[in-house]
């Protein structure tokens, strides 16, 4: 049984609604960026340190495959070995400190714009009329102040954190894949489009 087509009045609705929705989402964005523009050199610097925890993530299996590769070579050496592995442990302590780094940057800067927002709104909230308040409940008010600030703080810490890492991780994974070997990288990846497919489908589970 063939559906009944919309209306141009169910059409305009829907419409008017996407649009109502992107604006609503745009002022999100820009609510955001406005407090995030007070701590960018905090959340720039955060970047920087991850970018180089990522690349140190990517450097650590590259000097064991060295060495390893070193046991067969007429040049292999006890000295070079224990070099590597000087290296390896020097670079464990590197992105331990630059993990630390990055949390005090990045998240750190998450606490102070959580702190802000809850601030603002507080400061809002006292030069309201009395009669506002008693048309809005009192729980709705104590979700925007809980509920939503932390929202607001996990969208521009851990959320944040997970989007840079996966952009930077990912593209400087498959550089280190591909330069080693194009025809072993590109059968790894297969599967991606695939994985990507069931996290959308059954994610909102």
């Amino acid at each position: 049984m063939n559906k009944k087509a919309d209306n141009p009045e169910q059409k305009k609705d829907r419409a008017g609604k996407s649009d109502l929705e992107k604006s609503k989402n745009r002022e999100a964005f820009l609510f955001l960026v406005s407090y995030i523009k007070r701590h960018i050199r905090s959340v720039l610097s955060g970047v920087f340190v991850l970018i180089g925890v990522d690349f140190a993530q990517i450097l650590m299996p590259r000097i064991v495959q060295r060495t390893i590769d070193m046991l067969g070579e007429t040049t292999f050496s006890n000295e070079l070995v224990a070099r590597n592995a000087v290296f390896m442990l020097l670079l464990a302590f590197g992105m331990i400190a630059l993990r630390f780094s990055w949390r005090i940057f990045l998240v750190g800067a998450s606490r102070k714009i959580e702190k802000e927002v809850r601030e603002d709104m507080f400061s809002h909230l006292q030069i309201l009329s009395f009669n506002y308040f008693n048309k809005t409940q009192t729980g709705g008010l104590m979700a925007l102040m809980v509920n939503d600030v932390n929202a607001v703080r996990m969208a521009t810490g851990m959320a944040f954190i997970a989007l840079t890492d996966a952009i930077f991780m990912g593209t400087m994974s498959l550089f280190s894949m591909f330069s080693i070997n194009v025809k072993l990288a590109f059968f790894t990846i297969i599967p991606l489009p695939f994985i990507l497919l069931m996290i959308f489908k059954f994610g909102p589970l």
